[in-house]
């Protein structure tokens, strides 16, 4: 059951990324012009709402113990920041400190919020599911 749990939790978060990726360019192309820098949290806000309907949705039928929905999500958020890091140093060639700025709470980046949400979304989407 474990392995078709985290495999079935992996092909959803790789739905997130391309998730995140189109509400990005949504973003860049339309609500950013529009709305300027709360354009983020209308992305935020509409993200997370994805992000927990799919992930109750996709993993309601698998009757994990809390401890397995909470390795889950932090390996969600651990993902995360490691396919973050590395695009931006390998594939794009950003400066490792510019990375790491987008982490920066207090410059304005929802980036952690995101991130702690994607690591409590599993234990919550079952906690919504129970009856």
């Amino acid at each position: 059951m474990h392995t078709a749990f985290f495999l079935r939790g992996m092909l959803l978060w790789a739905g997130f990324v391309l998730l995140g990726a189109a509400s990005g360019a949504v973003r860049a192309a339309w609500t950013q012009p529009a709305l300027g820098p709360g354009a983020q949290y209308v992305h935020l806000v509409a993200l997370t709402a994805c992000v927990v309907l799919l992930t109750h949705r996709l993993l309601r039928r698998f009757d994990a113990a809390p401890a397995l929905l909470w390795r889950m999500g932090v390996m969600w958020a651990a993902l995360s920041v490691a396919l973050h890091l590395g695009l931006g140093r390998l594939v794009f060639e950003r400066p490792l400190a510019a990375l790491v700025a987008e982490y920066d709470l207090t410059a304005g980046s929802l980036f952690p919020v995101f991130l702690l949400i994607l690591a409590v979304t599993p234990r919550c989407a079952a906690l919504l599911s129970r009856p």
